[in-house]
């Protein structure tokens, strides 16, 4: 039988259960189908997701003492049709498969077990035939409550595993598992016998993965040359059926955080891990971005993650309660650049954060949200750190909010707004037909006036320039913005004179 190793029991992660935990509990059948499809669409390979999951639960299963996760459960009888089915397919040990395949029968529910190995054995071309499926669902509804029954049941189970999984040596490895059986002690024997990192190799250059491929890693694992295993396959070809087996053996939460522990990280080879797992990979990412001290390592795990969507949200949403203002400012951020719909709902408690990065992030992450966009960039003026009001003002670039335009015209008027910020914020003035923006502009263009009661025009300057061209472009049917603007057309500062004309471009 096949054996688990303590490596693939290690594999089997509480991050992992609380995944599949969020994905079905307190929710109707109907919710969790729907938030299951949500989850399995951005994985371009649904089946390896699922096959990583069954790993884990299959290290689980084989500790006796090791509970029946409910959840896990419910999981397994909503996946999407034939999904569960290429998930067990896409394991190339048999052995594997049927020693995974034992334990469902022997651990689940009988109804969650039999739907499994129903599943299992369409995928491997040996589908029940009706007369026995209908005889299978007979004994499962009598084997509630009845411990005979369900022995019987389980026993059933059993000798259709066994036969379904009788050939476990493919033939292009016939002839080596004498080699790596771990009933024949080949080490005792004085035989020769090939290196397991030559076996590996040589699955790889012939594309065929079997049996003595996995007893080969399993070795290499246990004596600590899973970096020598990660190496060959990061040179190989992507689309091989051997590295693709072989990299789902470490596509797993606990395999990226192993990679994850070193300095300098080994990108590579975390990559070909990303391609395995895909959104699957987020929790470790996740963890990694907020506990790294290198910010190179952050900056290239924040790309990665970026481009996994909406499977970050969970991850990043609960690091939000983190203590640390770097770690909330990296969340918010990420949430951003996923682009996760309804995420921008997270950045309203930080407007006020105590740490100016924080809030600016908070800013940029409501405004990417067209319903929150308004009052982000409203709330992003009132803030009194440059980079804050900045950020809003850049948001505001195309377009300034009608609620925003009193609290920018106020803040200009207080004289506590950013020198270098006070000329883009004039120029969104001027695109504005508020009357508090032609207060603002007129304010900004003049001073004071003459002995005759016409507007004096105020120093030349690039505020002046801005106010003017405002006026120009908005207001130059308005009597005193004409006044002005006669006054400026006059300037000897040929700019001003060409904003007076609206023959300047703005910014």
């Amino acid at each position: 039988m096949y054996r688990v190793t303590s490596t693939e029991a290690a594999s089997a992660s509480e991050a992992e259960r609380a995944q599949v935990r969020d994905l079905v509990a307190g929710l109707s059948a109907d919710e969790a189908r729907a938030r299951i499809d949500a989850w399995l669409k951005p994985h371009g390979a649904p089946e390896l997701v699922v096959h990583s999951i069954l790993r884990a639960e299959h290290a689980r299963l084989a500790a006796p003492e090791a509970s029946i996760d409910p959840h896990l459960c419910t999981l397994l009888l909503l996946l999407p049709p034939r999904l569960l089915g290429a998930a067990v397919l896409t394991e190339p040990s048999m052995g594997w498969r049927r020693d995974f395949l034992l334990r469902v029968s022997d651990r689940l529910p009988p109804r969650v077990a039999l739907h499994v190995l129903a599943e299992a054995t369409a995928a491997l071309r040996s589908p029940f035939p009706p007369a026995v499926r209908a005889l299978l669902d007979r004994m499962v509804a009598r084997a509630a409550g009845n411990a005979s029954a369900l022995a019987e049941l389980r026993e059933t189970l059993a000798v259709h595993v066994n036969a379904l999984c009788a050939e476990d040596v493919h033939s292009v490895t016939r002839g080596f598992e004498q080699l790596y059986d771990h009933r024949i002690g080949r080490r005792a024997s004085g035989r020769a016998s090939p290196e397991p990192d030559r076996l590996i190799q040589l699955a790889i250059e012939t594309g065929v993965p079997g049996r003595t491929t996995w007893l080969a890693w399993s070795e290499m694992v246990e004596a600590g040359r899973t970096r020598e295993v990660l190496d060959l396959l990061k040179v190989a070809p992507a689309e091989n059926p051997a590295t693709v087996a072989l990299g789902s053996r470490f596509a797993t939460v606990r395999g990226i955080g192993q990679l994850l522990e070193e300095e300098p990280v080994d990108f590579a080879a975390l990559d070909v891990l990303i391609a395995r797992m895909g959104g699957n990979a987020a929790s470790a990412l996740v963890e990694a971005l907020a506990e790294s001290r290198s910010r190179a390592t952050r900056n290239a795990l924040f790309e990665r993650l970026s481009k996994l969507g909406v499977a970050v949200a969970p991850f990043a949403e609960q690091r939000l309660r983190d203590s640390r203002w770097f770690v909330v400012r990296n969340m918010l951020a990420l949430l951003r650049a996923c682009a996760v719909p309804g995420s921008a709902a997270h950045g309203e408690r930080f407007l006020t954060h105590d740490d100016a990065r924080v809030r600016r992030e908070a800013v940029l992450l409501l405004a990417s949200d067209a319903l929150s966009r308004d009052r982000a960039i409203a709330a992003g003026l009132k803030d009194h750190d440059r980079h804050v009001v900045q950020a809003a003002l850049h948001e505001a670039r195309s377009s300034l909010p009608d609620i925003a335009v009193p609290v920018l015209t106020k803040r200009l008027a207080a004289g506590d707004f950013p020198n270098e910020l006070r000329v883009r914020a004039l120029h969104l003035l001027g695109r504005k037909s508020s009357v508090l923006a032609l207060e603002a502009l007129l304010r900004h263009a003049q001073a004071g006036r003459t002995l005759l009661g016409k507007p004096r025009l105020a120093p030349p300057s690039p505020e002046v320039r801005a106010a003017v061209a405002g006026l120009a472009r908005t207001w130059r049917h308005d009597r005193r913005a004409q006044a002005v603007l006669a006054v400026a057309a006059r300037s000897r500062d040929s700019d001003i004179a060409k904003a007076a004309a609206g023959a300047v471009e703005e910014n």
